[in-house]
This record gives structure tokens, C-alpha cells and sequence, in this order.
């Protein structure tokens, strides 16, 4: 784990930081005493999701939609879209 992540960061909820990096999370957990292994991923195909077009992308790439999302996910796909709509009806 990266020695300058902050588990405790202003602007966090209880439990969450929504912009936390994944390794601030992995703080988190093992500061609760989580274990962790690594897994060997070499010759599996994957790809990192950040953003609605991440998912976009992704589902294209393995040829079916993600079958579950999460909350936070959700949550960007949904904001995503009403920045989109909110564009189209005021377009500069």
C-alpha cells in the first residue's frame, strides 16, 4: 500500500471518499483487517472502469453488457446522462 494515502481524508463520510483512490480503500479495509492476495491476471482480458464511457467501452470490447453495477457506478452513468440532456437543451 502507498504510504502517503489517507484513510481518514476531510470531505469523507464515515465510510466513503467517493474520489478516493482504490488504494485508499485497500487502507481502509485492512486497517479493519482485511486480508489480501494477489491474483495473476496475465492472459485474461480486462480493463479498468472509471467513467460511464469506460462501461461503454468495456461492454463493447467483451461483447455483453455488465451484468451488475454498482451504487457508484449507477451513480456516474445517471449524472452522466443528465449532463448530457442538460447540453442538448441549451446548446451553445
Amino acid at each position: 500500500l502507498r504510504s502517503d494515502v489517507n484513510p481518514s481524508k476531510v470531505g469523507c463520510s464515515r465510510t466513503l471518499c467517493i474520489q478516493d483512490y482504490y488504494e485508499a480503500a485497500y487502507a481502509r479495509l485492512v486497517l479493519k483487517g482485511m486480508g489480501f492476495h494477489a491474483l495473476d491476471i496475465t492472459g485474461l482480458n480486462w480493463t479498468e472502469i472509471d467513467t460511464a464511457q469506460d462501461f461503454a467501452a468495456a461492454n463493447a470490447m467483451f461483447g455483453s453488457p455488465v451484468a451488475t453495477i454498482s451504487r457508484g457506478q449507477q451513480k456516474v452513468m445517471d449524472d452522466a446522462d443528465a449532463e448530457a440532456l442538460e447540453k442538448a437543451s441549451h446548446p451553445s
